[in-house]
């Protein structure tokens, strides 16, 4: 395989992992929202039903939004989310100058290879900017 070639598939890998994570966190942050407002609601609702599970089904769906909100916020399921997705349109952005690389005339494949090679770099680099995972005292 050509360089180029190894380049793309490099960047097919990279675009594949973000797709990957991107998802799981898109369904965390999604799904946990929709269970937090779907919890409230029927904590809210039920003490109005005046039955027996009015009494301690509230108090579990409170603490089940309280836990969920909590690892949202310590997990960062939405900008991971939207890390993910930026970070795949900057891989998509460099496997798209790829694709014009093969159909330019010889002598602009060097300037083509070095526009790949500098986006390419600047996604790169992107990449330990990922919410969530910082270490106290990296600032």
């Amino acid at each position: 395989m050509d360089m180029i070639g190894e380049l793309a598939e490099s960047v097919k890998s990279s675009l594949s992992e973000h797709k990957k994570w991107g998802t799981l966190d898109a369904y965390l942050y999604n799904a946990g929202t929709g269970i937090v407002l779907l919890c409230s609601g029927i904590a809210t609702y039920l003490p109005s039903v005046g039955d027996g599970t009015s009494e301690w089904i509230p108090p579990i769906l409170t603490g089940l939004v309280t836990f969920w909100v909590a690892l949202d916020r310590a997990l960062t399921f939405g900008p991971r989310w939207k890390f993910h997705l930026t970070q795949r349109s900057g891989y998509r952005r460099v496997l798209d100058q790829i694709a014009i690389y093969s159909a330019l005339p010889d002598n602009e494949k060097p300037t083509q290879l070095k526009k790949i090679v500098a986006q390419l770099e600047l996604v790169r680099s992107q990449e330990p900017g990922m919410p969530g995972i910082d270490v106290a005292g990296d600032n």
